[in-house]
């Protein structure tokens, strides 16, 4: 019972991890076009 458990915990967390790097990439691009078309980007400031 605790193994599946904590094996449905792992695959979940690998889902959160892995949409959540995938939307990060998107947030990034649509950050860069703003930057294009905005002049957003003068002084890029990084907040990770």
């Amino acid at each position: 019972m605790t193994t599946l458990m904590q094996i449905h915990l792992k695959s979940e967390s690998y889902h959160a991890m892995r949409t959540i790097i995938l939307s990060r990439g998107n947030v990034m691009q649509i950050f860069r076009g703003f930057s294009k078309n905005e002049h957003f980007g003068e002084k890029p400031t990084k907040s990770s």
